[in-house]
């Protein structure tokens, strides 16, 4: 059965294959979940594997839906219990870091309470108002093969609304030196309660252009240009440790100037505001140090 394709809100295609895909120990797996990220020329043409289903949690997975924090909700028809084979409702979350490489299975038809009100729920899933799923079986009470059944699933934890944890929020202060060297003061109001360098220093043809969470990992990032070609880059940190980035692609040349970040486009990604010598502004809208959209 061919699934259908889902996006998420910076573009990112997701879906399913029925079969195929290698467990973490190289043996064959039997279906997955994959995500296609989109980038500035279109689409990149290989897909990353999210999860690859060993079937022992479950296995050929079907269509996808996602909630607003962006975890995906999907079913199969066969897993879990492999002797029975009644089929699964799973999720797969969406954490800081990345997917989780493993789904976690919300309902297993295979249970004896479940099991006689339908089993292989090969369709794919909606949700209301109040995030109850709602799905179908091919199958009826006790495996009838010529009846189905309507299913409800309450309290499932798919979110209608994108989470936020309160916090108290307290800025930082980014330093630099003539010589390059950034240094992070940590702040609590008006008073310093902590101080590090960022490490390596860039330089002193390196300037630190601003911040912005262009991961959405919750952290903030640091954008820097190289004032000689304009060249940027995106230092992904934790504090003051670097942890991922690098150079923004294409280099838009020493006549364009990164002058601030922000998130035009709302998919809770930094993105970048340029302006040219001549006056002209344009947006870049970025996922990490990947360039996916915008324009002047």
């Amino acid at each position: 059965m061919a699934a259908a394709l889902i996006f998420d809100a910076r573009g990112d295609l997701f879906g399913t294959t029925s079969g195929g895909g290698e467990n973490d120990d190289g043996t064959p797996a039997d279906g997955t979940v994959f995500e296609i990220k989109k980038i500035v020329a279109g689409y990149a043409t290989t897909p990353i594997t999210l999860v690859s289903f060993d079937g022992v949690d479950a296995f050929s997975p079907g269509n996808l839906i996602a909630d607003a924090n962006g975890d995906l909700f999907g079913t199969t028809p066969d897993g879990f219990t492999v002797d029975d084979s009644a089929g699964t409702v799973f999720e797969i979350l969406n954490t800081p870091v990345g997917y989780d490489s493993a789904p976690t299975i919300l309902v297993d038809f295979n249970l004896p309470s479940l099991g006689a009100k339908g089993s292989d729920p090969v369709a794919g899933l909606f949700a209301d108002a109040n995030g109850d799923l709602f799905g179908t079986t091919s199958e009826g009470e006790n495996d009838d093969p010529d009846s189905g059944t309507v299913f409800e699933i309450s309290n499932s934890g798919f979110a209608t609304t994108r989470s936020v944890v309160p916090t108290t929020v307290t800025s930082d202060i980014l330093r630099q030196n003539d010589d390059g060297q950034a240094t992070i003061w940590e702040m609590n109001g008006n008073d310093a309660i902590g101080e590090g360098a960022v490490s390596p220093n860039p330089g002193p043809s390196w300037f630190a252009v601003g911040t912005g969470d262009f991961n959405d990992d919750s952290h903030s990032d640091i954008l820097w240009q190289n004032a000689s070609s304009g060249q940027a880059s995106i230092w992904e940190m934790n504090g003051n440790t670097l942890t991922g980035g690098g150079p923004v692609s294409p280099n838009p040349g020493p006549s364009w100037f990164a002058v601030g970040t922000g998130d035009f486009n709302d998919d809770h990604h930094s993105d970048i505001l340029w302006q040219n010598t001549d006056g002209q502004a344009s947006i870049w809208e970025m996922s990490g140090n990947t360039l996916i959209g915008g324009g002047p």
